[in-house]
């Protein structure tokens, strides 16, 4: 099962339930989920690596588009750029999307919420 497959399956319904909608990928490399909050769009987007079989988590908003890591939001993740796993095992997979979305329900999306103020911005 593909990387973006259990991203579908277990990410999308648990953004779902936070007002976020599949976008789609976005090329080869990228899947994102997004949500409307007034007049600015949230993104929630799962990135693979192109050198290694690796995934991480950015956060970003249609009026700050540059995109903040998950691993900047969490002590925890401070050092860990890229959460690796096995291609040929399922349960990594399985693993490390629980751990991003971890990061995302736990930290990314209040992190949104702020960064969809326009007056914090300014």
């Amino acid at each position: 099962m593909s990387i973006f497959t259990i991203i579908k399956k277990v990410a999308g319904p648990v953004l779902a339930t936070h007002n976020f909608v599949l976008e789609g990928k976005q090329g080869s490399l990228r899947i994102a989920f997004s949500k409307k909050r007034d007049d600015v769009t949230q993104y929630i987007v799962f990135q693979k690596s192109n050198f290694q079989h690796a995934m991480r988590i950015e956060f970003s908003t249609s009026i700050k588009p540059i995109p903040v890591l998950g691993h900047s939001l969490s002590d925890k993740y401070i050092n860990k750029f890229w959460w690796e796993y096995d291609d040929s095992n399922i349960e990594t997979k399985y693993t490390i999307i629980n751990e991003l979305l971890s990061i995302a329900i736990n930290d990314g999306i209040s992190y949104l919420e702020t960064m969809s103020i326009p007056e914090l911005l300014e």
